[in-house]
């Protein structure tokens, strides 16, 4: 039997837990990890699948690596949005974060794939308005060290359609840091 949860600002049923994304900012909300074999909603083709490499600026520390970018289509023709963090061996610095900025302002299910590849696992989802602009962000409990990758993280929308990122490549938020803007196909209704 499944049972749902409503917790402030996320919104995800078991044993997936939902996060919905108020107007206003929400406190860190755990993730717990799911497969397909528990929310057989997950399934669907994949459309969309990109590596984009991410690095700091010239002479300025900080990780340096890939974001994986995948979009599913499930069978209802509604659109999944993936991601997959890889921290290259080089790099001078942990992930900690992986925010996505500018879906629209509404209600999503968000987790991690435990039936994928493996990695660090997102703990946590929190959200804010940042600059006018909604973020979601992937907080990982265990940082991606330099040489290792994510789990599969992922936000499950409502939408048939979808435009790409306005920025071609990630953005590591401040030089040095630990978090990472990591490239979003917006949805679209």
């Amino acid at each position: 039997m499944r049972k749902s949860w409503v917790l402030l600002g996320v919104v995800i049923a078991a044993p997936a837990l939902a996060v919905a994304t108020p107007a206003s900012d929400f406190a860190p909300q755990p993730l717990p990890g799911t497969r397909a074999s528990l929310d057989p909603y997950l399934a669907g083709s994949v459309i969309y699948d990109r590596v984009v490499p991410f690095a700091p600026t010239a002479s300025t520390p900080g990780p340096r690596g890939t974001v994986q970018v995948r979009i599913l289509k499930r069978a209802s023709g509604t659109l999944d949005f993936y991601w997959r963090v890889t921290n290259d061996a080089g790099s001078t610095a942990p992930i900690t974060t992986a925010q996505v900025r500018g879906f629209p302002q509404i209600g999503y299910d968000a987790n991690w794939r435990i039936d994928g590849a493996s990695g660090a696992a997102p703990q946590t989802i929190a959200g804010a308005i940042n600059q006018n602009v909604w973020v979601l962000a992937f907080q990982f409990g265990q940082p991606i060290a330099p040489g290792q990758s994510s789990r599969f993280f992922f936000i499950s929308s409502g939408y048939h359609s979808w435009v790409p990122d306005p920025h071609t490549s990630p953005r590591i938020r401040s030089p040095g840091t630990a978090g990472l803007d990591v490239p979003t196909p917006l949805p679209r209704p």
